[in-house]
């Protein structure tokens, strides 16, 4: 004779078991999703890093760049550039008849 209820337990295990593999399943893919998540903020830190490095990179050659734009090539005893805030640099090689033409 069939024993219903036998093979309701019987049913009722297998499906415990198939519900606990499920969940291992997801355990696992959860540990491998968490690995790859954590591998990817690991690089994003990393281009972070860098972008950081590369933005004061770039302050500073503005900085030099402004400072640089600062320097004037014109003759001496120029009345009009002693009254700007440029630096005067005296350089004879690169002396051009626009720039060395002063007030």
């Amino acid at each position: 004779m069939l024993d219903l209820a036998g093979i309701s337990g019987a049913l009722a295990s297998a499906k415990t078991i198939l519900d606990l593999l499920k969940n291992a399943n997801d355990a696992q893919l959860a540990i491998k999703i968490s690995a790859e998540v954590a591998n990817v903020e690991g690089q994003l830190i990393g281009v972070q890093q860098q972008t950081l490095a590369i933005q004061q990179e770039n302050q500073e050659l503005r900085s030099q760049l402004d400072e640089f734009q600062t320097f004037v090539h014109h003759i001496p005893l120029c009345g009009e550039c002693d009254q700007t805030e440029r630096t005067m640099v005296l350089s004879a090689r690169h002396v051009t008849p626009r720039v060395a033409k002063c007030g």
